[in-house]
């Protein structure tokens, strides 16, 4: 069972926009919360993986993206 977040976004309703570190996170946020919990108008966006061991994209790649998102 997911957490209450229309409750949350109910409570705060400033938030518009979630960014999640990778995409399983964005998968189960947009299935089980924004689908569930009918908050269409959330945005939920893919930021790449934080950890070191997703070696994929270099430390200064992820930064550059995380930034751009949190502008």
């Amino acid at each position: 069972m997911a957490n209450d977040f229309k409750k949350l976004f109910r409570r705060y309703p400033e938030i518009v926009k979630v960014d999640l570190s990778g995409r399983k996170a964005e998968k189960l946020l947009s299935r089980l919360v924004v689908r569930n919990q009918e908050l269409p108008d959330l945005v939920c966006v893919y930021a790449p993986y934080t950890s070191p061991a997703k070696t994929r994209l270099v430390f200064e790649a992820k930064l550059l993206a995380w930034k751009a998102e949190l502008k």
